[in-house]
């Protein structure tokens, strides 16, 4: 193990462990990794100084990169991954429009959603990726029709060969993509507002894949 990959190495378990817990059937289990994954792996909080924005891009590259390297090993199920990969973000978010449907409907008080933990670790490895999302092309196209993951969708294709355009029927970005993060923590009601009024039943669900059901989201 070289020493850049010695970095992933938490609780002496390596980021693959970690990034396979993130997509885990259980939430609890789910957040453990995110935690870790974000805190540890991503944002290395324990290990920049604080404000020194040069060393922190320069560490999110190096996760970049052994996200790659772990995905692209011989022995890591990385096609079972993507396709769990993507669906969780697309169960957390179908969830997270609920919760908001409930908010403005019937006044329901906002509780902590594990959108804003899973699913920040999400992001950081989705956007690690790029022809190693493949697998989970179906998906891709889900996000691409669905309007708050347009541009996690379009940014994943930008990261890969242009062949791939064709060969998997994907079309170019549009000119303008709606860019409200599902993983920001801090989304403002009115884009929630904004969000849940473009999404009415027919736009989201029907689309999802049946492996989206398979998590227990909260």
């Amino acid at each position: 193990m070289t020493r850049a990959q010695d970095r992933f190495v938490h609780q002496n378990r390596p980021l693959a462990e970690w990034l396979l817990q993130l997509v885990d059937a259980d939430a609890d289990r789910r957040r453990a990794a995110a935690d870790v994954i974000t805190n540890r792996f991503f944002l290395a909080l324990d290990q920049i100084p604080p404000a020194d924005f040069n060393e922190a891009k320069r560490s999110q590259d190096l996760f970049a990169a052994e996200v790659r390297r772990v995905v692209n090993t011989p022995d890591f199920p990385a096609a079972d991954f993507v396709r769990r990969l993507l669906s969780l973000d697309l169960a957390l978010q179908e969830s997270w429009m609920e919760t908001i449907r409930a908010h403005l409907e019937r006044g329901h008080e906002l509780e902590p959603h594990e959108v804003t933990t899973t699913g920040a670790a999400l992001g950081w490895v989705i956007g690690s990726l790029g022809r190693e999302l493949l697998p989970a092309a179906d998906l891709l196209r889900v996000m691409m029709e669905t309007r708050v993951k347009q541009h996690v969708a379009f940014d994943s294709i930008g990261r890969m060969p242009a062949e791939c355009f064709d060969r998997y029927s994907f079309q170019p970005p549009p000119d303008s993509v709606f860019s409200a993060s599902s993983m920001c923590p801090t989304i403002s009601m009115r884009c929630a507002r904004a969000d849940f009024a473009a999404l009415d039943s027919s736009s989201v669900r029907p689309a999802l894949m049946p492996s989206v059901r398979v998590f227990r989201t909260s």
